[in-house]
């Protein structure tokens, strides 16, 4: 897939050449759009249909550090690299405080310079996200433990742990199924969304929750229609798309996690790693929360 490149410039001349050393570029992967004025710069900017920025700094009554600082005001989150010309060594310090990807002095631009200066942006913008979504899953995380060890009763823990989980995967319908071994059965402990709770234990080859326990294999349909196999059917109808995957601690399958939603979408294996990541982390919280507490004694 082509990196889409956004150059604003108010010269047809710098638009041309940086076509041109684009297309010597071996692997031709750039697709470029130009916006000859800063206020056309800024709406193509606001569309966000671009993957990184080439922004001029002589913009007519305008600058590129102009660009920079509106971009930033209207939390516009795109890479962008600062052409400027000889002697403008304070303008590119300025421009890398204000949040510029990088620079390049158009003097000296040749292909080379231009695919590895566009090429450090995008890898910088996806470590710089990758570390920010990271963080932010931690922090998640740490909100959930905080639940689950909290002193609320179970089935309002676990009523406010399926919320949580479905406004951080944006998936409408959540329910935990908790997994008894001993009497081998599937119960309801929590739900968000139009899932409703099950009143009473069922037997695990009742469920689909307990195939997906006793196979540690998750089941996802991207063309789901809430057949009888999964049970409840009318809990499920209207569902598009269903994920179910178990729920592990210390290699043993303690319940099951379903996420579902009433429009077709595309499950890619990111979101299944993510989904089974949290259904894991509940699993080791749930079972920290039901062992007993151990009496210390100090010497």
């Amino acid at each position: 897939m082509k990196a889409r490149i956004l150059l604003i410039d108010d010269e047809e001349v710098d638009f041309v050449i940086t076509s041109r050393l684009l297309e010597q570029i071996p692997e031709r992967a750039y697709e470029l759009e130009w916006a000859e004025t800063f206020e056309e710069g800024m709406r193509s900017l606001a569309s966000q249909r671009h993957d990184v920025c080439l922004v001029d700094y002589r913009l007519g009554a305008k600058t590129g550090l102009d660009v920079l600082r509106e971009a930033s005001n209207q939390g516009l989150d795109i890479p962008m690299i600062l052409l400027t010309g000889q002697g403008d060594d304070d303008v590119d310090l300025e421009a890398m405080s204000l949040g510029a990807a990088g620079y390049i002095d158009k003097d000296r631009i040749d292909s080379a310079v231009l695919d590895r200066t566009v090429r450090y942006a995008l890898e910088h913008d996806r470590v710089v996200h990758d570390l920010v979504d990271h963080n932010r899953e931690l922090l998640w995380l740490h909100k959930l433990t905080q639940i689950v060890l909290g002193r609320e009763p179970e089935d309002e823990m676990y009523r406010r742990i399926a919320s949580e989980i479905g406004s951080a995967t944006s998936f409408p319908l959540v329910a935990i199924d908790l997994y008894d071994e001993d009497l081998d059965t599937i119960t309801r402990a929590g739900a968000y969304g139009a899932c409703i709770p099950v009143e009473a234990s069922r037997h695990a080859d009742q469920t689909v929750s307990g195939t997906v326990v006793r196979t540690r294999r998750p089941l996802i349909e991207m063309s789901f229609d809430g057949r009888d196999a999964v049970g409840q059917s009318a809990v499920w109808d209207g569902v598009a798309t269903f994920m179910c995957l178990p729920m592990i601690a210390d290699e043993r399958a303690t319940g099951a996690l379903t996420l579902a939603h009433t429009e077709a979408l595309a499950v890619d294996s990111q979101l299944v790693n993510r989904v089974a990541s949290i259904a894991n982390h509940l699993a080791a919280l749930v079972e920290h929360r039901r062992e007993p507490l151990q009496e210390h004694t100090h010497p």
